[in-house]
Parts: C-alpha cells; sequence; structure tokens
C-alpha cells in the first residue's frame, strides 16, 4: 500500500518474470493519494518461451480523497 498527502508523489511498481511450467502469479497494488498528492504504479510481467501454463492475475486499485490528487498506472 502506497499512501501520499499533500504535495508528496509514490513511484511504485513491481517485476514478475514466469521461468518454468504451470507457474502462477498474483500481483495486488493498492495506493491511497490526497491533498494534490499522486501515486505511480508499473507493473511487468513476463512469461519465459519455457514457461507453457503460466498465468497470473494483476490488479491495481486506487482511492483518490480530493478532487486535486491522481492515480496513475503504467505498462512497463
Amino acid at each position: 500500500i502506497a499512501v501520499t498527502n499533500n504535495y508528496q508523489q509514490a513511484d511504485t511498481g513491481t517485476k514478475m518474470i514466469h521461468l518454468g511450467k504451470n507457474t502462477k502469479s498474483t500481483i495486488i497494488s493498492k495506493g491511497i493519494s490526497a491533498g494534490h498528492s499522486h501515486n505511480s504504479y508499473r507493473g511487468l510481467v513476463k512469461v519465459n518461451a519455457k514457461a507453457e501454463n503460466a498465468r497470473n492475475f494483476s490488479q491495481c486499485d486506487s482511492l483518490l480523497m480530493g478532487d486535486l490528487c491522481g492515480a496513475h498506472t503504467f505498462p512497463y
């Protein structure tokens, strides 16, 4: 969980690399922004050529507390 307030900025992210067969991963990111603050999240899921049947679930949730803050999600 990334929490920002006033004029803070948070830049968070994850990398998940599947190397083997039948691998599974779950990524859950949460951010809370208030005041004039901003949260940014960058996520990467990479599947190796030999990672047959690899599965991933990614989720990015943001709570904006006010109309002057922001949340941004980018692919890696």
